[in-house]
């Protein structure tokens, strides 16, 4: 009997029809693989998101309650000497609608509650009917600040009260100078977390739609924390549109027309998806941090830098300096050369300021033509040389613009951490500095006393 020599038709269709079939489970599965490691990327991206927001908005509450209960004037009116129309006018007129915030109480020594004011729609709260607030967390944060614990003091936390979750700071009043505690009695500042509050925080910070309720399919949830409790107040969760859900039907149905079609398309879709949401991503971030005009450091951001600086430095017992710096006679340039061409030198400058600093430093833009550079881990003297090297520079070097020739000049202020409180204090104290060098004739670098 002959051996057979040749395959048969049916054999090598059969063998075509599972190489497709096997080619095509084999590309399907690493394209839902690698659809859902991107679908991980963003939940993780979008979990980084609300974290970020809801830092700036407990860091944004406590800033708003230590401006208040750091004011000697303010412990006069609401404590010591309390004025109703004051306190009316402070608190319930100006501070609850402009900041939108559901109440504002006193935690006095003896644990008494006293409301100052509360939001227009709120369940009409009294002094007597808010007293179980001190039963909440609340309670805990004024006990540990009452003992001193550093670790917790300066933080908002989350607190449950009457069946409702809030943003909560409570700080004591304290002596603008001393910064020592009054008398134990703390200024509360809480905003409710409702479904009117998640969506205009959503809104703000490109969020994922948010939601205390619990659903069957949420991809991620965020505790929000309270004072020494060892469950969170309360947890928010979210959904995130899954790549893997929109896509896959659609690729699998062109895998099943033509296989090497299908796989040119579905790359070139990946990666065109994936490169929006990076570039989007990018954008997003550059608008939120940068200063569209220099391309440095906006304020926000500076600010935001500086104040996690100086907590660094403060834990490691390191040097953080400012230097505020300011254009000489920059109106007379707009004024002289027009708009156009004073952006122009406001752009020179920062790219001089540029070629000075370090990676680890960061130059902000926090006024029209006020500059600053935080210098973490570095000393007066090292940042006074640096300064003086800048404003040479800067006094050395023309801009020629439009058959233009433009000299510039700065004065510069310095200032070093010194038992500052917050970042912007060590500011203001290097934009004194500044207010010297400007006094002292321009074109000059002073530190601080």
């Amino acid at each position: 009997m002959l051996k057979q020599k040749y395959f048969s038709a049916n054999s090598v269709i059969s063998a075509i029809t599972w190489l497709i079939v096997t080619m095509m489970m084999i590309v399907a599965i690493l394209v839902i693989s690698f659809l859902s490691v991107l679908d991980g990327r963003t939940i993780e991206d979008s979990y980084d998101r609300v974290s970020i927001a809801f830092n700036y908005e407990k860091n944004a509450l406590l800033k708003l309650n230590i401006e208040y209960s750091y004011w000697d004037r303010g412990y006069e009116k609401t404590v010591k000497n309390p004025s109703p129309e004051w306190r009316y006018d402070t608190y319930q007129k100006y501070l609850i609608p402009a900041y939108e915030l559901s109440f504002v109480t006193l935690i006095h020594p003896d644990n008494r509650v006293e409301l100052l004011g509360q939001q227009a729609g709120e369940q009409g709260y009294d002094s007597a009917s808010i007293q179980p607030l001190f039963s909440s967390a609340i309670k805990d944060k004024v006990e540990l600040l009452n003992s001193r614990n550093q670790s917790l003091m300066n933080k908002a936390f989350f607190s449950q009260f009457d069946g409702s979750t809030y943003l909560v700071s409570v700080e004591p009043f304290r002596h603008e100078k001393t910064g020592a505690f009054v008398d134990g009695t703390h200024l509360v500042l809480a905003k409710q977390i409702d479904a009117e509050y998640l969506s205009k925080l959503t809104k703000q910070f490109k969020l994922p739609t948010l939601s205390l309720v619990k659903s069957d399919s949420y991809d991620a949830y965020y505790e929000l924390e309270g004072i020494g409790q060892s469950l969170p107040t309360a947890n928010l969760y979210w959904s995130i549109e899954r790549m893997t859900n929109q896509l896959v039907p659609a690729i699998l149905a062109i895998l099943g027309v033509f296989l090497i079609i299908t796989i040119v398309l579905a790359r070139v879709l990946l990666n065109k998806d994936l490169h929006d949401i990076v570039e989007y991503q990018t954008e997003l971030y550059s608008a939120a941090m940068t200063d569209s005009l220099t391309g440095v450091a906006n304020r926000r951001y500076f600010l935001e830098f500086g104040n996690k600086s100086l907590l660094v430095s403060v834990v490691q017992k390191k040097p953080l300096t400012v230097l505020v710096l300011d254009l000489d006679h920059f109106k007379k340039i707009n004024d002289r050369y027009g708009h156009p061409i004073g952006d122009a030198a406001l752009r020179h400058f920062c790219e001089t300021c540029q070629k000075y600093v370090r990676h680890s430093d960061l130059i902000g833009r926090v006024g029209g033509e006020e500059f600053a550079i935080a210098l973490p881990h570095t000393g007066l003297e090292q940042s006074l040389k640096l300064a003086e090297e800048l404003r040479v520079m800067v006094s050395e070097s023309q801009l020629e613009i439009e058959g233009h020739q433009l000299h510039l000049s700065v004065s510069i202020g310095a200032a070093t951490l010194d038992n500052h409180s917050s970042f912007e204090e060590l500011l203001a104290d290097a934009d004194q500095a500044l207010y010297q060098a400007k006094k002292s004739g321009r074109n000059r670098v002073e530190k601080l006393g």
